[in-house]
């Protein structure tokens, strides 16, 4: 979602968020009752356990959620987008922001980091549905000045907003230099890969249909290894500093054990593949 629009009329009440459907763009009425929701979220928060209020005013039935909905769109938005797809704009919009990171931690002939960059990139950009939101190539190894001029040639061939990053500090290890390239992050999630990793074909869309279509709180989504894959919410790892002290993961399951949550923050991305692909199944 971008940052300029709005997460509806959503109120705390007895220290419960609920969002309140009555003005949202896609509550579906029949005459002044709502009788459900063009996005399909409130079977889904049904589904999901969260319990769903019906309301009524001089004006209107509608149904309170008693959780933030992140898919309420405003009627000024609606009427800002006359004429659109909504639904299709919608998916658009909400679909998660992701920013990567490509590690460079061993000495290697320059010609083969090239290659290896180069195999990292097309990879990311072949297998997103949308644009990555950035690329940081950070550097633990020689030879700076020349990693920047075979960046530059493999990136003019693209329109990616890129840059290189110099460890220049004393790192012990992968998560300590994710840290490190962390200040380049943005809004959404970021990606670590290690140069000539490639990515999971679809990606975005499989982490947007998880958020967006199963409604799951997804945090950190961890890969083969501790590092390659792993992608995190860049404001959990920003409220939760990282790695410092304790592993970002680690620091998560904690909080969940204390918290007693039954709903996991930290997913693999086979888990969010299969629900993709079962979602997606011809036979449903």
């Amino acid at each position: 979602m971008n940052e300029d629009q709005s997460l509806g009329e959503s109120h705390p009440t007895n220290n419960v968020v609920t969002t309140s459907c009555k003005n949202c763009a896609f509550a579906h009425y029949i005459e002044n009752t709502q009788v459900s929701c063009d996005i399909n979220r409130i079977d889904k928060f049904k589904e999901n356990g969260v319990k769903i209020l019906e309301a009524e005013d001089n004006e209107k039935e509608f149904y309170v959620i008693q959780t933030l909905c992140s898919g309420f769109r405003s009627e000024a938005w609606e009427e800002a987008h006359r004429g659109k797809d909504l639904i299709e704009l919608f998916v658009k919009e909400s679909s998660p922001r992701i920013g990567f990171m490509i590690l460079l931690e061993e000495e290697k002939d320059p010609d083969q980091i090239r290659d290896d960059i180069s195999v990292t990139i097309k990879s990311i950009l072949e297998s997103l549905k949308y644009p990555p939101r950035y690329v940081v190539i950070v550097s633990n190894i020689s030879g700076y000045f020349a990693l920047i001029e075979s960046v530059q040639t493999i990136c003019s061939e693209y329109d990616i907003d890129y840059r290189v990053m110099k460890i220049t500090e004393k790192t012990s290890n992968s998560l300590d230099r994710v840290d490190s390239a962390f200040v380049n992050a943005r809004n959404g999630f970021y990606c670590v890969l290690r140069a000539g990793d490639s990515i999971l074909k679809n990606m975005d869309e499989i982490l947007s249909h998880a958020i967006n279509v199963k409604l799951m709180n997804v945090g950190m989504i961890k890969g083969e290894d501790e590092v390659s894959m792993m992608t995190v919410q860049c404001t959990l790892h920003k409220h939760l500093h990282g790695n410092l002290e304790a592993t970002l993961e680690s620091k998560i399951n904690n909080i969940q054990n204390e918290d007693g949550s039954k709903c996991s923050l930290i997913h693999t991305w086979e888990q969010l593949s299969d629900v993709f692909t079962q979602s997606n199944s011809p036979s449903r």
